[in-house]
Parts: structure tokens; C-alpha cells; sequence
């Protein structure tokens, strides 16, 4: 879990490649998941993602996501919050819509 420790405190720190760890925090969702990938990182390949990370990455998606509403990544959130496709998301994706639809189709495409 230490993986998943270390890609939440940069997120909320928007520390180092932001991009990378937004990517990584997919990846995460995706190993959860069960899905197969080549392109997950050696650390991402050797975690233990459980549900409890699952629920923490999550939980910092949001914040950043709420908080950093113009930050060139917050279209990597977004996409990177949708790969765990939870369906008591559905109230955070529809405010995001009404959020983004006339100010930035980037982020409205991911939300969608």
C-alpha cells in the first residue's frame, strides 16, 4: 500500500509529475480492478491494491479535483477517477458537467 501512500501525498502536495501520478492512481484502479496491463509501472505491478486504496486514492481524486478546478491536470483526474466507474459517483460527475460544460471541453470529454 505504500505505492498508493506515496501517489496520494504528491496529489495532494501537487508534488513532482503530477501527470505520472495521476496515471499511476489509474493504474492502481485498473490492478483493482482486475483489468491487464503492460503499462503499469513495476511498483503499480507489485502492490496490493485493496479496497481501502481504492477508497483513499478515490478520496484524493476528489479533493484535487475540487480544489484545483483550473489546473492543466485536472483532465488527468478526471480520467483517472473514472477508471473506477463507481456508481455513487454519479452526483460528483453530473456537478463536474455543469462545472465544465461551456468551460473546458478537455475535462468535459473525460467526464463523459
Amino acid at each position: 500500500m505504500q505505492v498508493v501512500q506515496d501517489i496520494c501525498d504528491a496529489i495532494s502536495n501537487k508534488r513532482g509529475n503530477l501527470q505520472d501520478q495521476l496515471m499511476k492512481a489509474a493504474y492502481c484502479f485498473e490492478r483493482y480492478l482486475g483489468m491487464p496491463s503492460d503499462a503499469w509501472s513495476d511498483d503499480v505491478k507489485n502492490s496490493e491494491i485493496d479496497q481501502r486504496a481504492v477508497f483513499k486514492l478515490r478520496s484524493v481524486l476528489i479533493g484535487f479535483i475540487e480544489a484545483n478546478q483550473t489546473d492543466v491536470n485536472v483532465g488527468t483526474a478526471v480520467w483517472a477517477f473514472s477508471k473506477i466507474a463507481n456508481p455513487d459517483d454519479k452526483d460528483f460527475l453530473i456537478r463536474l458537467l455543469g462545472i465544465y460544460i461551456e468551460n473546458d471541453p478537455q475535462v468535459l470529454y473525460q467526464i463523459m
